[in-house]
């Protein structure tokens, strides 16, 4: 007769749910949005009550037509770090267009790991 093991039980589903907001594989949500400035509110609540958008890892968001006018006060979500890459004037040719932003959950990766290297 065996002895049975004694200890933490195995297996996927108990590391599951010791880590709940860290997967071991990102979830990201990305859109080409076209002005990200009208489309905060939606992106607020979206955050607020939908359960998707509250345990995402990753929301990166190109074509945001974002300037150094716009504050990151006004795009900041609670619970997630804003990296922003925004249109150069002087390097573009045209007014209106490019632009990225990231945001990172804060329960899937600590603040001060999520920094913008280069922008150019």
């Amino acid at each position: 007769m065996r002895k049975r093991k004694r200890g933490k039980a195995g297996g996927i589903k108990k590391r599951l749910k010791r880590h709940k907001f860290k997967p071991f594989l990102p979830s990201i949500i990305m859109g080409n949005v076209q002005s990200l400035n009208n489309k905060t509110g939606e992106l607020h609540g979206n955050v607020r009550c939908l359960q998707e958008f509250k345990n995402i890892s990753l929301m990166s968001f190109t074509e945001t037509w974002l300037t150094e006018v716009m504050p990151d006060e006004c795009l900041n979500i609670e619970g997630f770090k804003l990296l922003r890459g925004d249109r150069n004037f002087d390097l573009a040719e045209k007014q209106k267009g490019r632009g990225v932003c990231l945001y990172v959950n804060e329960r899937w990766c600590h603040p001060d790991n999520a920094k913008l290297k280069n922008h150019s």
